[in-house]
């Protein structure tokens, strides 16, 4: 998984987290360098929001475990 942590995360607040799939044969860093030039990461900046971007490989039969990914 790829990250973004905003400079200054809310301080005892909660932060929302955006989580970022992509389509099998792709990978996190298209959400960074790719679709859209990052323009998710330029909104997540503006709005102080954290993003996760998983790898989803090449398993068709299921998306990233999401939850263990949040938990860690």
């Amino acid at each position: 998984a790829r990250l973004f942590v905003p400079r200054n995360p809310g301080e005892n607040k909660p932060v929302p987290i955006v989580v970022a799939l992509h389509g099998a044969g792709g990978s996190e860093n298209l959400f960074f360098e790719g679709y859209g030039a990052g323009h998710i990461v330029t909104e997540c900046r503006k709005r102080g929001w954290l993003l996760v971007a998983t790898r989803s490989g090449l398993a068709f039969g299921g998306g990233p475990p999401v939850p263990a990914v949040l938990d860690e």
